[in-house]
């Protein structure tokens, strides 16, 4: 039985996708870990869509709430939650292997090359036969989009109607409510759509309290779309999630750098038709006539 670590989103929903293609979906076992993360509602719903698609159904495993430690910055990293989950879906006997969701240069202590290299090894060091357990236990984990950006992750699920259709029923964004188009999470799902010219998702940040506003007239209104993040970023105005990066880092993050750039002056074209250098300059130019 393989387990995949299902949270709702799309890195999940193509790994439950790569799965059952390559498994079978009588092979596969969609697990959901729930400790009282205030936005697990949203995440076990979606969970659940992507999961009927393949006839599946979502395990919900209830944890202790003393789990969740501490939700760190607008990214909602929680420390070992990663290596928790791992070592919890390992444990089964029937489990042979977990398909966990980790993209190019996710760099944080818990979801990178080294930190898999070393769980595989300790793993590994537990499923060896013993005098308690006779036989060695087969167990892998499988990360089979380590080397795709999370725009490539989307090109590869538009490859079918069947796996384009799921990414509208899964979630982002850790806001219990509904995405608020301001957080890192909003802003990587939104890039990789806009990428692949699935533009259906607008309507998540139009101010609803204007009957009928369109994506252009509410993101000017109310600047609650994730575009708004790479201007902000572009022009200075936003903070980096790590403060003073080194020319090493940069380099390593430059594919979500220049990803976010492009969709960005796609998304100009699209609503305003002009470059994202022309925003840039219009709000350069806004921002000096408030000051003057």
């Amino acid at each position: 039985m393989i387990t995949v670590l299902c949270s709702g989103g799309i890195d999940s929903w193509a790994c439950l996708c790569w799965a059952c293609n390559k498994f079978g979906p009588n092979n596969v076992r969609p697990v959901y870990y729930s400790f009282g993360q205030k936005y697990s509602e949203r995440e076990i719903a979606a969970g659940k869509k992507l999961c009927a698609r393949f006839e599946l159904e979502l395990k919900v495993i209830e944890l202790p709430a003393a789990m969740l430690l501490k939700e760190f910055g607008e990214t909602a990293h929680i420390p070992l939650r990663n290596l928790l989950f791992l070592v919890l879906s390992a444990a089964p006997e029937d489990c042979n292997g977990v398909v966990f969701g980790m993209l190019l240069r996710e760099e944080s202590e818990d979801k990178n090359p080294k930190f898999l290299k070393q769980v595989r090894k300790l793993l590994k060091s537990q499923f060896v036969a013993t005098p308690h357990r006779p036989e060695a236990k087969p167990f892998q984990i499988y990360t089979p989009f380590v080397h795709m950006t999370k725009a490539e992750l989307v090109k590869w699920l538009c490859m079918t109607k069947f796996r384009k259709e799921g990414i509208f029923d899964s979630t982002a964004c850790y806001n219990p409510i509904r995405p608020c188009g301001k957080c890192i999470s909003c802003l990587n799902r939104w890039v990789a759509l806009e990428l692949n010219e699935i533009y259906d998702e607008d309507w998540l940040f139009v101010d609803r309290t204007v009957p009928g506003a369109p994506a252009s007239f509410a993101s000017f209104a109310t600047r609650s779309h994730p575009f708004w993040m790479v201007l902000d970023i572009a022009l200075g105005k936003r903070k980096p999630l790590v403060e003073k990066p080194t020319l090493m880092l940069r380099w390593k993050h430059r594919h979500n750098v220049i990803e976010g750039y492009r969709a960005a002056n796609n998304f100009c074209k699209r609503i305003w038709g002009v470059s994202f250098v022309s925003m840039m300059r219009f709000e350069k130019g806004k921002g000096k006539c408030s000051e003057s």
